[in-house]
């Protein structure tokens, strides 16, 4: 995944898709998995997701910052004079 994209709109439905994933994961490593080593690898697989969480907020930070500029300016009163 690079961060330089000329489309400066977030990615939404990603992070979605990756926490609708990772959450599957998660209760599926705690009910079906027996504790053991495979047990410890795939957690740390769902830790894993977690850091590209991150990474997917450091890639669209901009597109954020520019959405939450435009909600400001749109809820912004013109000033009477």
């Amino acid at each position: 995944m690079t961060c330089d994209r000329a489309d400066r709109n977030a990615r939404w439905w990603l992070l979605y898709a990756l926490s609708l994933l990772l959450v599957g994961l998660f209760g599926a490593v705690e009910v079906f998995v027996p504790t053991g080593g495979l047990r410890g690898i795939l957690q740390v697989v769902v830790m894993t997701g977690f850091g590209l969480m991150a990474l997917w907020v450091k890639c669209n930070r901009v597109a954020m910052e520019l959405e939450q500029t435009r909600r400001r300016q749109h809820s912004a009163k013109p000033a009477s004079g």
